[in-house]
This record gives C-alpha cells, structure tokens and sequence, in this order.
C-alpha cells in the first residue's frame, strides 16, 4: 500500500469516528456499467439452443457477431459468450491444452528434408535465385542454392522427388565457423527409387 492511500484510509477512519465499514471499498458493492442485463444472457441462451445446439463456442460465436450486427446491436466478447454458455451448462469446461509445438531435438535421418521454398527472392546482391532447399541429417543442415535454369533443367526431380541427390559447389561461412553451409546446385538427381534401401535407424552420436 502507498503512502497515500495509508493516509487516506486513516482520514477515512477517523472522520468515521472508528468505524470499520468506512475501510470497506465501496467498488465492491456497486455493479458494472458494463455488467450484462439478464434478459441479454436469456436472449443468448435462448439463440444458441433454438439453432445452434452442440455448436462449439468458436462457431457460435461467428454467428452470434453476425447476428448482433444484423439487430444493429453490439457484440459481446468471445470469453463472455463461453462464460455465459458454460454458466448455463451448454458447453462443458475442458483442461486446458498444453503447447502445440514442445521443444524436442529431431530424431536425426539421413538426407531427411525440413524445408523448401520456391520463392523468388534477391537471396545475394544482384542475384535472383528461385528455390531454396533445406536439407538436415545427422551432421547438420545445408542450404541448397538452386538458380532458376538449373531448376528448369531438373524440374521434375526438384519437385516431385521425395529422396534426391545434389552435385554442385558447397561454400562454408567462416564467420559462424562453418556451421552454416551452402551448396550452389549444378545437378539434381531423382533418388526416390532408393528410399526403400534406406536404413530406418541411425547412429548415436551422443
């Protein structure tokens, strides 16, 4: 509690001549302004098993927005709407969901591909390059750098291949002490044919 409010409470007390109750915040007893009028949380309740019984709360509420703006009347909050359904026990309480993406290290394999974008971007100075290939395995993650007439001549194995094959020029940045690598693409082989031959497991590293 601050200073102020110390000396506050105190004046309070005593022009009270001791009363306790003069301490009491009078904001408790008061209702919202904006507190919903009971016939509001009928009408919603009534909306919502008239016509959208076993709705979940997401849908509903989409039709609840639209509804309310075709009354010329304003909308509730989305946390309001599910209050007021759970309130009335039309829509259960569920735990809540834990986090989509848990952090975890991948289970490494070989040639295993993690990304790949088609865009055309000024990926270097005075170079418009039209795909980018991410690969990862056990020894790490490298760029593949495919310019677009090298794409146009592989095309197929560039798009179509679940398992492929890359010869070209690989470059190393010293700066991050070679942990980022790239390989400028001059060929692109088609190798999904040996995906069947591939080992599904793979060696400990640790």
């Amino acid at each position: 509690m601050c200073e102020r409010s110390f000396r506050r409470y105190s004046a309070s007390y005593e022009d009270s001549e001791g009363d306790l109750n003069s301490l009491a915040d009078r904001r408790l007893s008061q209702a919202s302004k904006r507190k919903a009028a009971n016939t509001e949380i009928d009408e919603l309740i009534s909306l919502y098993q008239r016509r959208f019984i076993g709705w979940n709360v997401k849908h509903f509420f989409n039709h609840y927005a639209r509804h309310q703006e075709s009354t010329g009347q304003s909308a509730r909050s989305y946390t309001w709407v599910k209050s007021a359904l759970q309130g009335a026990g039309l829509v259960p309480k569920v735990a809540g969901r834990g986090k989509h993406h848990k952090k975890r290290d991948p289970k490494p394999l070989v040639g295993m591909m993690i990304h790949q974008d088609s865009s055309t971007h000024a990926w270097v100075p005075s170079a418009h390059w039209d795909l980018v290939v991410t690969m990862e395995d056990e020894t790490g993650s490298v760029n593949i750098f495919v310019w677009k007439a090298v794409k146009e001549q592989f095309r197929d194995a560039v798009y179509r291949a679940r398992l492929m094959a890359v010869n070209g020029v690989s470059q190393r940045d010293e700066a991050t002490g070679g942990q980022v690598r790239h390989v400028i693409a001059k060929r692109v082989v088609d190798m999904t044919h040996l995906l069947g031959e591939l080992a599904t497991t793979s060696r400990d590293f640790h």
